[in-house]
């Protein structure tokens, strides 16, 4: 397949380097449609250099992500980056039982299992006919509230 976009990764002050990314099928059409019910919050384990560029592109005029969270944001336990859901619930004043985390490492949702939604790893290969794990899951996540 063919990348969506070009951008430029920012490692450190003085190192950049290009990245091309391949969305996943549904991407968009999925955030639009959770966007309209939900408060969706991005919960990362990507650096905010490798991300922030990514997540621009994705929706540059704030559309869907009502928060962003990054590695930074993360528990480090060896090399493993687990996602604790507190972070989002506290600040916000959000109860637990209503945060879902769809991700693609059961790791991740280590911290709060009962919240996680697991999605099988894409590394951009699927067409749209192949891949419609994003549909799913926001069928899932419709009947679920």
């Amino acid at each position: 397949m063919q990348p969506d976009v070009d951008l430029t990764f920012i490692y450190s002050q003085d190192v950049k380097s290009k990245i091309r990314v391949t969305y996943r099928p549904y991407l968009i059409a999925t955030l639009e449609y959770l966007s309209k019910d939900f408060n969706l919050i991005v919960y990362t384990a990507g650096s905010f250099g490798y991300a922030e560029p990514i997540l621009n592109d994705l929706d540059p005029e704030g559309l869907y992500f009502a928060a962003r969270l990054y590695r930074h944001n993360c528990i480090q336990v060896d090399r493993y980056h687990l996602k604790d859901l507190r972070l989002i619930t506290e600040p916000l004043g959000l109860d637990l039982e209503n945060i879902l985390l769809i991700d693609n490492s059961l790791l991740s949702f280590t911290l709060n299992l009962s919240n996680g939604i697991p999605i099988p790893d894409f590394f951009g290969e699927s067409s749209q006919e192949e891949d419609k794990e994003l549909v799913f899951a926001a069928q899932y996540v419709n009947e679920l509230f």
